[in-house]
């Protein structure tokens, strides 16, 4: 189904009848979202031809691409890296050592900045991809966790060193996490990614409560109360006892419905320093190691901090956790939660 407006095609989707009787039809038009990216959408980010980026000889803390910052090598305490094999080596125990510079033995391994991974798949897809999520002073920060090293490599080819997602599974996962809103126009082939919970919290502008047509039945929401949780990366020894830090949020009271929401992200825990840690097998050519996997996961990057170039779970205000004064829920999610429980 196609709707014009002076001769110009405005919306595309399709009609789903609903409802048929002597008074007449009533359907749904739903959009086709899934549509969004073309061919591209349901292939996974590992199999997407996303660009790459040249090895500076001296290697630096970031490294940009035009006016993005692009990949960042932040130091990861994980002493179990090479697995078995580390202390052969005299492995440190650290990924991307840095002491004034990096050393020349630590396993490098880039982190692409979320920012810049929607920059690839707007030149790849040719979708304009904007918002205030990409301005936001804490999550434009935000890179992507990874544990493939670049090994003997002199390019960094992007789609390498991403986690296991599809284009789509990556929008509805950062949905569920961050509470984002996302207006899509597939005509003009656009995405706005912003808050959902800065929509709620402004004015009414425009009551269209006199335009309903019949007299439609509001269905009372039988799920009060949210419960939000992440999945841990199983391969993270650290995550085997699911740490406090990563439990859910789950609203108070006794009302009995529930609606829970699962996000494949999660994040890493910091040690008392703030260097992110984790101890999980690595992903290298080096003692064959290269079938091994990691789970999504996002810290915000810090910068140096110490003399040590840090990414971790938490930026001023902003936390990766779901519970706590600066967590998810409070950041994104609590009017969405009232609105619920107070129907």
């Amino acid at each position: 189904m196609q709707h014009y407006y002076n001769g110009q095609l405005i919306q595309e989707g399709t009609y789903l009848l609903t409802e048929a009787g002597p008074a007449g039809y009533t359907g749904l038009f739903v959009d086709n979202y899934g549509e969004l990216f073309g061919d591209y959408t349901n292939k996974p980010l590992t199999e997407l031809s996303l660009g790459s980026l040249a090895v500076p000889s001296t290697l630096t803390p970031t490294i940009s691409d035009g006016s993005y910052y692009a990949i960042a090598f932040p130091t990861i305490l994980n002493p179990d890296f090479y697995g078995d094999n580390g202390a052969g080596i005299s492995f440190n125990g650290r990924v991307n050592h840095y002491d004034g510079g990096y050393a020349g033995y630590t396993p490098k391994v880039p982190m692409v900045f979320l920012k810049y991974l929607f920059h690839r798949l707007e030149v790849l897809t040719g979708v304009k991809i904007s918002g205030s999520f990409f301005t936001h002073p804490a999550y434009q920060n935000l890179i992507l966790y990874n544990t493939r090293a670049l090994d003997a490599a002199t390019t960094i080819t992007i789609a390498r060193h991403l986690p296991d997602l599809t284009p789509a599974q990556l929008l509805i996962e950062l949905r569920k996490l961050l509470n984002l809103r996302y207006d899509i126009d597939l005509v003009a082939r656009t995405l706005v990614i912003g808050f959902w919970q800065d929509a709620l919290i402004q004015p009414t502008t425009l009551d269209w409560s006199g335009k309903a047509v019949g007299k439609p039945t509001k269905t009372p929401e039988s799920n009060t109360r949210i419960q939000l949780i992440m999945t841990p990366d199983g391969g993270d020894g650290l995550m085997k006892d699911k740490p406090a830090e990563l439990e859910d949020y789950l609203t108070p009271g006794t009302d009995p419905g529930i609606a829970k929401i699962t996000t494949l992200f999660s994040t890493l825990l910091e040690d008392v320093s703030g260097t992110a840690k984790t101890r999980q097998i690595g992903i290298t050519s080096q003692f064959a190691q290269l079938s091994n996997t990691f789970a999504p996961r996002l810290l915000f990057w810090k910068g140096l901090s110490g003399g040590i170039p840090k990414a971790g779970p938490v930026q001023s205000t902003y936390s990766l956790f779901w519970n706590g004064a600066s967590g998810l829920r409070a950041n994104h999610w609590a009017i969405l939660e009232s609105l619920r429980a107070g129907q």
